[in-house]
Order: structure tokens, then C-alpha cells, then sequence
């Protein structure tokens, strides 16, 4: 149980560590503010082609990256898959996006499995370190 001058101090820490982020995420232009029209270059729409994977300067040009090495594409249906799995589960698990919709959804819990497990732990060592407040006995 805490002292109401703990719950005091504990609430304007809060407060305090509310605005001070939100100041810094303010003045470093780190947050989404609206563009500011005297900053814009003039380059930017210039090189607009780049963006449009379709524009013909692209046409002919050669990447170099591990997946153009050679003529053909690099596909789906040519990897390893083994052979006790009939080719509909590889098409529903890779091809329809059965596999990233898995591998979200366990992110996803398992992310908030950490943060409810794992972040009052740290919170409280944090905190009970900044106040000065001894954590509570297990009695």
C-alpha cells in the first residue's frame, strides 16, 4: 500500500514523462505534423519516375540481387516443399497467405503475452528505483 505522497509523486512522474516524450517526439519532427511547404524540394517530383515500377526507363535494367542472378524468377512452386504434404496445403498455406496470417497472429499473442508478463517487472524496477520506494515485501 503507498503513501498518498507516493501516489502523488508517482502520478506528476507519470505526467512529467508523458510530456516531456511528447515534446520530443514534437520538436524532432519524429511525429507526423504536417508538411511544412517551405521544406519541400523541388527533386522529389522531379524524380517521380522512380516510383512507377512501370515508367521505360526501367526496361532493360539489371539488378544485382540474389533473386535476379539468373534468367528465370525465383517462384513458389520451385522450392523444397516434402512430399508427405499434398501440393493443396503448399498452395492454401504460402500462396492464400495462410502462413503470414499464422505467423501474425502468433506475434501478435506473443507479444502481448511479453508485455503483460514481462513489462511490470521492469516498470516497477524502474520506477521504484527513479521514487526511491522499496518494492513490496512478498508476505
Amino acid at each position: 500500500v503507498r503513501s498518498k505522497d507516493q501516489r502523488k509523486r508517482l502520478r506528476w512522474l507519470s505526467w512529467g514523462l508523458s510530456l516531456a516524450l511528447t515534446w520530443y517526439f514534437a520538436s524532432a519532427e519524429l511525429a507526423f505534423m504536417g508538411g511544412d511547404p517551405s521544406k519541400q524540394r523541388t527533386s522529389q517530383y522531379a524524380e517521380k519516375w522512380k516510383e512507377d515500377p512501370n515508367d521505360e526507363r526501367w526496361k532493360g535494367r539489371k539488378f544485382e540481387w540474389f533473386f535476379t542472378e539468373k534468367e528465370e524468377d525465383i517462384k513458389l512452386s520451385s522450392l523444397p516443399r516434402p512430399g508427405f504434404l499434398p501440393p493443396e496445403f503448399w498452395e492454401a498455406f504460402y500462396e492464400k497467405g495462410v502462413f503470414i496470417a499464422l505467423f501474425q497472429a502468433a506475434t501478435l499473442i506473443g507479444g502481448f503475452v511479453v508485455i503483460f508478463l514481462f513489462a511490470p517487472y521492469a516498470l516497477n524496477a524502474i520506477l521504484g528505483a527513479l521514487l526511491g520506494v522499496a518494492p513490496p515485501s512478498a508476505s
